[in-house]
């Protein structure tokens, strides 16, 4: 492929290779400066029914512009039949060798910024009735200049809101993937919620929370539908309760019991982390009723005390005013 032309741009290296096929570093044929990302979809992917669906999606994908998303720029199909996704070239490293080589695991104070606006894409994303289907470390990009930006939204499909059929085409990767999407069920939105879920788990300990190495996809596949995730303080002892709720919450096995947004789950994850503080006036008014109550209660007791001296004289009197008559 290197050296190869696509419509304007020419193949320059390989970049990676996936399950769908491999991308490749191009570069404008006369504005040497612009660069792509080039996908050619696997032979053994294409055919009249993949052709067809892709090019349904390229004009959905096309509409995609969040500064967090790598954006879709064309798409085409040459005269052998073979199936290129041009796209915006994302330069930096992916979120787990990420992970691996830069941050190590992600502790608590620092997550938000980074997950934060991964969260604010898929938002944008299903607010456009696209869901990605494939949410891991590996297909989300962390710039030179630390900007994530989530990748191939290829596989992405359609939401159809109203469609209760089963989905006979399972996609993803089986540590990532939800109950529903592993059953192969009907997916919406909260699928990639619970992705997101599990991303967050790795982020915050450093480790995938599937051992690949020593489980099959079998047995993974039984542990997303029937087990929870593991427990972050197995890998990472200072994981907080609090975050380890928003994660259960996340990765709850029955969609309705995960967060039915990527909005409402920010919002959660930012309450935990950045828990909002009470503004100055108020301490200086619960001050200032305390202060009123301790003074309310110091006049109150000196009026008690003082009835309880002049009951006390005007007894002692009565009882000497009796002796004086005897």
């Amino acid at each position: 492929m290197i050296g190869k032309e696509v419509l304007n741009y020419t193949i320059v290296s390989l970049i990676g290779k996936g399950g769908m096929g491999s991308v490749y570093l191009a570069e404008h044929k006369y504005i040497k400066q612009q660069k792509v990302a080039i996908k050619v979809i696997n032979s053994d992917m294409v055919n009249d029914f993949t052709r067809q669906r892709l090019k349904e999606e390229a004009e959905h994908l096309a509409s995609l512009n969040h500064q967090n998303i790598v954006r879709f720029h064309d798409y085409h199909i040459d005269e052998l039949g073979s199936i290129y996704l041009i796209m915006e070239y994302a330069d930096g490293i992916s979120l787990d060798k990420y992970i691996q080589t830069v941050s190590g695991l992600i502790v608590e104070d620092k997550i938000c910024p980074l997950f934060e606006p991964i969260l604010d894409a898929v938002e944008y994303a299903h607010e456009h009735n696209i869901i990605h289907r494939d949410i891991k470390p590996a297909n989300i990009i962390i710039t030179k200049e630390g900007i994530p930006k989530i990748l191939d939204f290829g596989i992405a499909t359609i939401i159809n809101r109203e469609s209760v059929e089963k989905d006979d085409m399972v996609m993803g990767t089986p540590s990532y993937m939800s109950p529903e999407q592993v059953r192969g069920d009907h997916l919406d939105s909260r699928s990639d919620i619970y992705s997101l879920g599990v991303m967050l788990h790795q982020m915050l300990t450093g480790n995938a929370p599937y051992d690949t190495t020593t489980l099959t996809e079998y047995d993974i596949n039984k542990k997303v539908v029937e087990e929870p995730l593991p427990r972050m303080r197995t890998y990472y002892k200072y994981v907080s309760d609090k975050v380890q709720k928003i994660v259960d919450k996340a990765t709850a096995k029955e969609p309705g019991e995960r967060y039915q947004t990527c909005d409402d789950f920010k919002k959660a994850l930012h309450r935990v982390i950045y828990p909002p503080k009470i503004p100055k006036w108020v301490w200086t008014s619960v001050a200032a009723i305390v202060l009123l109550m301790i003074g309310g209660g110091v006049y109150f007791g000196i009026i008690i005390v003082r009835k309880c001296i002049i009951i006390k004289i005007m007894s002692n009197n009565g009882e000497f005013l009796r002796e004086s008559e005897n």
